[in-house]
C-alpha cells in the first residue's frame, strides 16, 4: 500500500505539476483555480501533447521506479518542508514527504523532471548493510534489470537510452 501510494503521489506530480505547470501555490488562494487551469491545459498546446514515461524494475535486491514528465522540471530542495510549524495549514506540499517516507531512496535527476523510487527487499537490505562494512566493487553493485514496463512511449531507440541500454 505505501508503494501504491508513492506512486500515486509520483504520477500526479508528473502529470500535474510537471506537464501541465500547475504551481502549488495556486490552490493555496483558491483551489477552483488550480482545477480549472489543470482542464484549460489538459487540451491546450503544448501541455495536451506531453506524455508522463514510467518505467519499472524488479529483482531479488529491489523494485525501482523511474518516473519522467515533459515539464520544464523543478528544484526540489526548494519545497517547503510540511512537518514546519509556519506550513502546517498548507492546503498541499505532503506528496513529496509522503513519498520521501515510504520509499528507501528517492532521487531527481539535474532538470528536475526524472523521479526514480526504489523500495529494497530484504535480500536488497542485507546488500546494502555490506556495502556499509566493506567497499566493493561498482561492478558488484549493478543490479539487472529482470523486467520493465514502459508506458506513452513507443520508440523503442528512446526506451533503450531511458533504461541505460547500450
Amino acid at each position: 500500500m505505501r508503494i501504491g501510494v508513492a506512486l500515486h503521489e509520483s504520477l500526479s506530480n508528473a502529470i500535474n505539476h510537471g506537464n501541465l505547470e500547475l504551481d502549488s501555490e495556486l490552490r493555496q488562494e483558491d483551489e477552483s483555480i488550480y482545477y480549472e487551469l489543470a482542464e484549460a491545459r489538459r487540451v491546450m498546446w503544448p501541455y495536451c501533447d506531453r506524455k508522463v514515461q514510467f518505467f519499472a524494475s524488479l529483482n531479488g535486491e529491489r523494485v525501482k521506479f523511474v518516473i519522467r514528465d515533459e515539464g520544464p522540471g523543478f528544484n526540489h530542495q526548494k519545497v517547503l518542508d510540511p512537518t514546519m510549524a509556519e506550513n502546517m495549514d498548507r492546503v498541499g506540499g505532503r506528496g513529496l514527504l509522503l513519498i520521501r517516507s515510504f520509499m528507501d531512496e528517492m532521487s531527481y535527476n539535474r532538470r528536475g523532471n526524472e523521479l526514480t523510487l526504489q523500495k529494497f527487499t530484504s535480500a536488497g537490505r542485507k546488500l546494502l548493510a555490506k556495502m556499509g562494512e566493506k567497499s566493493l566493487d561498482p561492478a558488484d553493485l549493478e543490479l539487472e534489470v529482470s523486467g520493465g514496463v514502459i508506458l506513452l512511449d513507443e520508440d523503442p531507440e528512446e526506451i533503450l537510452e531511458f533504461v541505460g541500454a547500450t
